[in-house]
C-alpha cells in the first residue's frame, strides 16, 4: 500500500490522468456541450460556465493532488476529454472516501462512466488501501445510479434531503463499495 494515486490509469477504452492546468478549453467545451443535462447534477458546472470557471476548477482538482485531498481524472478517448472520474472527501485514518464522475453529453450511453469509476475504485483500493468509496447519488439521477449498479456499489440508505443541487434540496441514495469490488454480491460490472 502507497499514499498516493498513480498520475495515469489504462481504463481500456479511456486513459485517465491527472488533470493539467491546458485542460481547461477542453472542460469549458464538456460543460457547454453538455449544458442542462449536467448542471442538473454537477453544481459546479452551472451556467453561465465561462473560462475562467474551468481555469478554476481545473486548478482545484490538480491542487488537491497536491496537497492529497481529492484525486481527480480527466478521462480521456483519442486525447479528447469526455469527462472526469474523482475521488474526493478522503479521509485516510477512517479508510473512506468519496467517488464521483460525469461524462460529456456525446459520449454518455457507451459505457465511459463505468469504465472509469470501476478503474479509480480498484485503483483506489490498491493504492490507498481504502475500506470503503462512497457514491451519493440523487433519487432522480437514474444514469448515475445505473453506473453504481454496474460496478457492484451496493445501497446503504436513503437520506431524505441528502443533496443540495442548485439551492434545492434533494433526496439521495447513499452506495457503498469496498476492495474487491468483482466479488462483492450483485456485482455485474461490464463496461
Amino acid at each position: 500500500m502507497t499514499s498516493a494515486m498513480p498520475s495515469t490509469l489504462d481504463a481500456g477504452a479511456l486513459r485517465l490522468r491527472r488533470f493539467r492546468a491546458e485542460d481547461a478549453d477542453q472542460v469549458l467545451d464538456a460543460v457547454r456541450e453538455s449544458g442542462t443535462a449536467l448542471s442538473m447534477y454537477e453544481t459546479w458546472a452551472r451556467p453561465p460556465f465561462r473560462h475562467a470557471d474551468a481555469v478554476e476548477y481545473v486548478g482545484w482538482w490538480t491542487a488537491g493532488w497536491e496537497d492529497r485531498t481529492s484525486y481527480f481524472y480527466a478521462a480521456a478517448k483519442d486525447q479528447r476529454l469526455i469527462g472526469a472520474c474523482g475521488l474526493f472527501g478522503l479521509d485516510l485514518d477512517a479508510g473512506e472516501a468519496s467517488l464521483g464522475f460525469w461524462i460529456r453529453s456525446s459520449q454518455t450511453g457507451r459505457g465511459y462512466a463505468s469504465l472509469s469509476a470501476h478503474h479509480l475504485a480498484d485503483a483506489t483500493f490498491a493504492s490507498l488501501g481504502l475500506h470503503r468509496i462512497e457514491m451519493r447519488v440523487a433519487t432522480g439521477n437514474a444514469a448515475s445510479l445505473r453506473v453504481c449498479s454496474k460496478i457492484g456499489a451496493i445501497e446503504d440508505r436513503l437520506v431524505p434531503d441528502g443533496l443540495e443541487l442548485d439551492g434545492d434540496r434533494h433526496d439521495a441514495i447513499v452506495l457503498s463499495l469496498w476492495p474487491e469490488v468483482d466479488e462483492q454480491p450483485g456485482s455485474t460490472f461490464a463496461p
